[in-house]
């Protein structure tokens, strides 16, 4: 620009308002069509997404001002950063000696820290998970079988971490239990020897809702939404019923999220969920700060994973971490491109996978901008259109006793929206790359 030419005015260009918008796109439409015919509703989602947001969406939502860190952390706890912790899944066969070894390898590639599928606790040797890994500063989630005796497990880690002088309170990561039904919750009395576990270590937690788990299943992300509410919800009343403080209930939680290649969806599921959680807590008499101590960790649902043309896996794979990341994950787990292939994952897919992620944050530094999608007139209308279509269905289910109480109504929703799923693939109406269309 040159030194004596006039300042960039923006006068001339008047504010356009939704109408201003729908007027123009209907003078490009075919006639006898309106802007309507435009509107399309994602499989299995309850609400329609509109071709065009403006201002005037925002304008009634009341968080719509609200900063990062700050209730209802609609936008995150994080007031910094954006950064959030890659996780390696192994499984830990055996003494789970080598599934140590390859964390270690993991480790120093790039992962910030490890979750282990034991198949069998019992046989897991403790004394080595310690000497290899420093548990006060490696993250390390425990992934256990529904049978594990948990109190022996706790005992056991403790005692490992003793033996290296290292703080039974100082440990990190997290504990989730399998279970036999993927939409059950587990007995009362595990929850108990959960929270106990938990309760020595404020960073490490022993209550995991598992919403990826029931994306796999077939839940969309509304479905998926309210049923991790409704979890969050019966633990917190449960537990507290049976002589836990809410306070220290609520410390253990975590959530996981399966997301999809929606990949708007993928970013509005998580700020949804903290809004909703917020909205929830209330109910429990604890200090607002608390909805912000939810973690929540995000992964690909098995259900965008395939056998077949499995590179084009590894674009899925990008845009779900992609959008985990702008959501504000506070853990991410990516699966490795090949892990639905015959051979199983590799350490080429493991390495692509790691990678993915270390791109993201190096390279697109998406770990500097908290809460990116702040603003946007899409992001925002979709994280409030979600939150209300979920609370709708936590209501349904809270009017039936809670979760526990309704899990027939869980099940069927959770079967018709995978119906719904499959049917969809299966026609092609749900395009799947290299699957049901531009096959090799």
């Amino acid at each position: 620009m040159a030194a004596n030419s006039a300042p960039l005015s923006y006068d001339d260009f008047k504010p356009q308002t939704l109408a201003d918008w729908q007027a123009r796109v209907q003078r490009e439409l075919p006639p006898g069509q309106t802007p309507d015919a435009l509107r399309w509703r994602p499989v299995a989602e309850p609400a329609d997404v509109a071709p065009i947001y403006t201002a005037e969406a925002l304008a009634a939502l009341p968080y719509r001002h609200t900063q990062p860190d700050t209730y209802p952390y609609i936008r995150g706890h994080k007031g910094a950063s954006n950064r959030w912790l890659t996780l390696e899944p192994l499984t830990a066969d055996g003494d789970g000696r080598a599934a140590l070894a390859a964390g270690r390898a993991a480790l120093a590639a790039g992962a910030e820290g490890l979750i282990l599928t034991l198949t069998d606790p019992k046989q897991l040797d403790f004394a080595a998970l310690a000497a290899e890994l420093d548990l006060t500063k490696t993250y390390v989630g425990f992934h256990l079988p529904a049978h594990t005796d948990i109190s022996r497990f706790g005992q056991q880690l403790t005692t490992a971490l003793s033996g290296r002088q290292h703080p039974a309170f100082g440990r990190r990561g997290h504990v989730t239990l399998a279970a036999a039904d993927p939409l059950m919750l587990p007995p009362a009395g595990v929850l108990d020897a959960l929270v106990d576990l938990g309760r020595p270590a404020p960073d490490f937690y022993t209550l995991t809702i598992d919403g990826a788990t029931l994306a796999d299943a077939g839940a969309g992300p509304t479905l998926a939404l309210a049923l991790v509410l409704s979890q969050l919800v019966e633990v917190v009343s449960e537990q507290s019923g049976r002589g836990f403080a809410p306070e220290t209930v609520v410390a253990e939680l975590r959530a996981t999220l399966g997301l999809n290649t929606s990949y708007f969806h993928a970013i509005a599921q998580q700020r949804a969920l903290r809004l909703l959680w917020a909205n929830a807590l209330p109910a429990f008499e604890v200090a607002p700060y608390h909805a912000g101590l939810l973690k929540i960790h995000c992964r690909p649902t098995s259900r965008v994973v395939f056998g077949a043309d499995p590179d084009t896996n590894l674009l899925r794979l990008t845009t779900t971490a992609m959008a985990a990341v702008l959501g504000g994950c506070d853990s991410l787990e990516i699966t490795p491109f090949d892990a639905a292939t015959p051979t199983g994952a590799t350490p080429f897919g493991r390495r692509q996978a790691r990678n993915i992620a270390l791109l993201l944050r190096h390279e697109s530094l998406l770990a500097d901008a908290v809460d990116p999608a702040a603003g946007s007139y899409y992001l925002e209308t979709l994280t409030d259109q979600l939150a209300r279509g979920a609370w709708a269905i936590f209501q349904q289910l809270e009017n039936e006793g809670g979760y526990r109480k309704a899990y027939q109504s869980v099940a069927r929703l959770v079967a018709e929206q995978r119906q719904a799923q499959d049917e969809a693939q299966a026609s092609g109406k749900q395009v799947r790359v290299g699957v049901n269309k531009y096959t090799l």
